[in-house]
């Protein structure tokens, strides 16, 4: 992700032979999309069950 998106033409990150910028679709691969998925159904059994302890943003909130 860009502070500003579309990242512009003259971009010196578009230069750079080190540097490979996809869209955000660029994460769309069977594999990410799988783990995404697995991620969100461990993150909702976890809260089920007083269990969840990784990925909270907003840990305050959790406790309510």
């Amino acid at each position: 992700m860009f502070e500003k998106e579309a990242l512009p033409v003259d971009s010196p990150l578009l230069a750079m032979k080190n540097v490979v910028a996809l869209p955000h679709i660029g994460s769309a691969t069977h594999e990410t999309r799988h783990a995404m998925a697995r991620n969100a159904a461990e993150n909702l059994v976890g809260e089920l069950d007083g269990t969840l302890t990784q990925n909270i943003v907003n840990r305050e909130v959790l406790a309510r």
